[in-house]
């Protein structure tokens, strides 16, 4: 009998309590990003980010470039975005790159049940494969990184809006052999 009380407790906790039900649209945004990045479609990605980001949606991105091999000086770069830069950013980043992916996974969740809005915490993982000029020389590349964003997302009927969001990636890069290259 005790077994069957924790069991339909647990299963209420799961399905109905609204801060889960909240933290599982969360990841399930996620994953839509994934399954957008997927297809290699430009469209499909723009529509996922125009319907996630809020009108008024902050994004900072804050990139440390790790040198090829090791090798050479480290560098970062930081950049404030709104909702149509930051589309931009990510279809202009797209572009030059011929194959790439994008997996994410909420690490974090704290719903603010006056506001309803979450505090959120995740890890991302890219790369990307293609073109990138060196000293005027094209060069093919692989390039991956790991991506820690915190931010704050509002609940709109059956789906998540994200509004604002800091990211921090480390993104390292290296050469891709070619038969060009021999």
């Amino acid at each position: 009998m005790v077994f069957l009380l924790i069991l339909v407790s647990g299963s209420y906790y799961y399905h109905l309590y609204p801060a889960m039900q909240k933290q599982r649209l969360m990841q399930e945004a996620l994953d839509e990003a994934h399954k957008a990045v997927v297809t290699k479609d430009h469209e499909k990605i723009k529509a996922f980010l125009q319907q996630f980001l809020s009108d008024q949606a902050t994004i900072k991105l804050e990139i440390s470039l790790k040198p090829i091999g090791g090798a050479g000086a480290e560098g970062t770069t930081t950049q404030d975005f709104d909702k149509a830069g930051f589309i931009a950013f990510i279809d202009n980043t797209l572009s030059s790159v011929n194959s790439y992916g994008y997996v994410a996974d909420l690490k974090s969740f704290r719903l603010n049940p006056r506001t309803e809005t979450a505090a959120i915490m995740f890890i991302s993982n890219e790369w990307g494969e293609g073109l990138n000029y060196l000293a005027g020389m094209d060069s093919n590349m692989r390039m991956a990184s790991v991506t820690v964003c915190n931010g704050e997302v509002s609940f709109d009927e059956d789906h998540v809006v994200l509004n604002s969001i800091s990211c921090k990636s480390d993104l390292r890069s290296t050469y891709k052999p070619s038969p060009r290259n021999f």
